[in-house]
């Protein structure tokens, strides 16, 4: 089975979701929730991150504002044809969602399998290490309890030495603060001084009223059985 390891697009309605991959991986692990979104009659992106589906020299020349600056410009272009933008990422993509959440003016953000915080000494070393040790090799074994997952997943075997924590380490638990102004934006709540005549501009745009007879997607939360 050959994966396109290429960002995915579905043209839907008004409201859309941002889908991030995690750290290593590719496009492939959250089209089957970028597909049943769309399902929903969302407008769903999957984007690519710096580096990855590509090679491992590749992702060792990148860093964390890479990764950053590809999520961004995916919600940049969500931002441009969506009314209301949430955001959804997998482990690092959930790190990299709480950023976004932190720094542009989203409806929700959906953290999935995201660290909070890494405490691990070890990993003060690796300013030293990665100039000894190049690569971390993974063992490549997957936790699926779907037999048929592991054909849609693909991710690096080989991983740069300064990637196995960096991401982690600048985006988990430290991240930086909303802009001022941002938070009740990300809400979905009316921003300070917005009144009933104002016009509320989204990523320096005026944002435009739900199109006529397009009714807002509901999603109901389901219990997923293991």
């Amino acid at each position: 089975m050959t994966l396109d390891l290429n960002p995915f697009f579905f043209k839907g309605g008004s409201v859309g979701c941002l889908l991030i991959h995690g750290g290593t991986g590719s496009p492939p692990e959250m089209r089957g929730m970028g597909e049943y979104l769309a399902g929903k009659g969302l407008t769903v992106l999957g984007v690519r991150l710096a580096g990855h589906g590509t090679t491992p020299e590749d992702l060792a020349t990148k860093s964390w504002r890479d990764l950053i600056a590809s999520a961004e410009e995916g919600l940049s272009r969500l931002q441009a044809q969506c009314y209301h933008v949430f955001v959804a990422g997998l482990s690092l993509g959930g790190l990299i969602t709480l950023y976004l959440a932190a720094h542009h003016p989203i409806q929700g953000a959906i953290v999935m399998s995201a660290p909070a915080y890494i405490k691990d000494w070890r990993l003060r070393l690796l300013p030293v290490l990665k100039l000894f040790i190049k690569w971390f090799h993974s063992s490549g074994e997957l936790d699926l309890t779907d037999p048929e997952a592991g054909q849609r997943v693909f991710f690096y075997r080989r991983i740069p030495t300064a990637f196995r924590a960096g991401p982690h380490l600048h985006l988990a638990g430290a991240g930086a603060p909303p802009q001022p102004g941002r938070t009740a934006a990300a809400r979905g709540a009316p921003e300070p001084g917005a009144g009933r005549g104002a016009s509320a501009h989204h990523a320096g745009r005026s944002r435009p009223h739900h199109p006529p007879g397009e009714r807002p997607v509901h999603l109901r939360p389901r219990r997923l059985s293991r």
